[in-house]
């Protein structure tokens, strides 16, 4: 059971990462530093892929709490870290995402990035929750 709640993480951190790893490469698009390497990313350039993939990072945080909290039958353990890294990264993504539908800004980048690592934080560490109950 516990196997199958932590693989909503793996599959977080993987979302996040490459939604991390995009917008990296997105920047150096903009900055001018582009190489035949970065080429693949262009096709991702589209608002509404944007928007898919970033409610999606948004979605599985917050499920990932939500699974957290009933696993544990005790909420003590999901500190206000980890809430305040989940906050964080939900305000940054949402945030990101308003900028970019409104203008094509670094600013949404900079949101982007940042909610993008405390996503995969959340995740890392709501993993590391999950696996002291186990062990």
């Amino acid at each position: 059971m516990v196997k199958k709640l932590v693989s909503i993480d793996y599959a977080g951190i993987t979302l996040a990462s490459l939604c991390f790893i995009h917008c990296l490469g997105t920047l150096f698009i903009f900055t001018g530093y582009t190489t035949s390497s970065f080429i693949f990313l262009n096709f991702l350039d589209n608002p509404q892929m944007h928007a898919a993939f970033i409610l999606l990072s948004v979605f599985l945080g917050i499920l990932s709490l939500l699974v957290a909290y009933k696993l544990l039958h005790n909420s003590s353990k999901i500190n206000r870290k980890i809430k305040s890294i989940l906050g964080l990264g939900v305000f940054c993504l949402l945030a990101g995402l308003s900028i970019d539908l409104v203008t094509e800004s670094g600013a949404a980048i900079f949101f982007l990035l940042t909610g993008a690592v405390a996503i995969i934080l959340l995740h890392i560490q709501l993993l590391l929750v999950k696996r002291q109950i186990t062990d």
